[in-house]
């Protein structure tokens, strides 16, 4: 259903619940289960479309539908969903904890941070829901984005543009200037010669490219627009590979992994990357 860092979500129908796990460790954590959120407007389709685990021991999840999404909130020692009062049905793309703070990047260009606080219970709850930086007023199809903390400590806003929601021809990157007199986004034209970007809808990251053999400059990136409006149904309205890499400093798109046709359409998940734990890294 999902995917963290090194670590996928599971739905457990057994035990009425999912399961995040590793399958590099085989570590399992329990979440609970989105059927018992007290929302009327919560149907039988609403899943995990985001999941992020943060240091302190907070669990939030954008769930939804792709047009019809909120932000859900649980900790392991309060087993249940908290949804927030003041948290707008929205089309949330992306989502991460950056800085002690839970940021999400809607369809629009909006980024959003949010209040949270804890009830006596130990139950946490969003409190509130401030824009940092405004979208362009209206909702756009045939691209996404992401939000990747960069190694260099930035907050990375990753547009991918898509040619009618088939293939992807062209990345821009935006670093978030946050500032209390009013922040912006800051238009990054090459990324630093150390870094390379990994994105997709469930989990993203910056990379050192001196340890893992890659080139700077670099985007990769997976064709995960299964399930999204302008996905065409049909098998030929895929893209050719799995995979692809964009080139920051030329903007040259290289394909990867050629894909071979299923019936199944490979699924209704998307793919995903994982990131194996790394000890030597400094913010692990």
């Amino acid at each position: 259903c999902g995917a963290c860092d090194d670590r996928l979500l599971f739905a457990d129908k057994d035990y009425f619940c999912y399961r995040l796990t590793s399958p590099f460790t085989g570590r399992t954590t329990a979440l609970p289960s989105l059927a018992y959120i007290p929302d009327d407007t919560m149907g039988p389709d609403i899943s995990v479309r985001k999941l992020v685990v943060c240091p302190d021991g907070l669990i939030a999840a954008i769930i939804g539908r792709e047009h019809f999404a909120k932000v859900a909130l649980c900790t392991l020692e309060f087993f249940s969903w908290s949804l927030g009062a003041d948290d707008e049905w929205r089309w949330y793309e992306d989502m991460v904890y950056y800085e002690g703070k839970l940021y999400a990047i809607t369809n629009s260009g909006q980024l959003l941070t949010f209040d949270v606080s804890y009830e006596n219970t130990g139950e946490p709850k969003i409190r509130g829901v401030e824009t940092v930086i405004g979208g362009r007023g209206h909702i756009g199809v045939g691209g996404m984005r992401y939000l990747v903390k960069s190694r260099s400590g930035g907050l990375l806003m990753v547009r991918r543009i898509m040619q009618h929601g088939k293939s992807t021809y062209a990345f821009q990157v935006y670093k978030a200037d946050l500032r209390p007199s009013g922040s912006q986004w800051e238009r990054v034209i090459a990324l630093g010669g150390d870094e390379a970007l990994f994105v997709s809808r469930l989990s993203s990251r910056a990379v050192r490219t001196d340890r893992e053999g890659l080139e700077g400059y670099r985007i990769f990136f997976l064709d995960d627009t299964v399930g999204m409006s302008f996905r065409s149904p049909e098998p030929m309205g895929q893209p050719l590979y799995h995979a692809g890499v964009y080139d920051m400093m030329t903007g040259n798109v290289t394909q990867l992994l050629p894909r071979m046709w299923r019936k199944d359409h490979d699924g209704t998940v998307p793919p995903t990357w994982l990131f194996p734990e790394d000890p030597d890294e400094d913010d692990e």
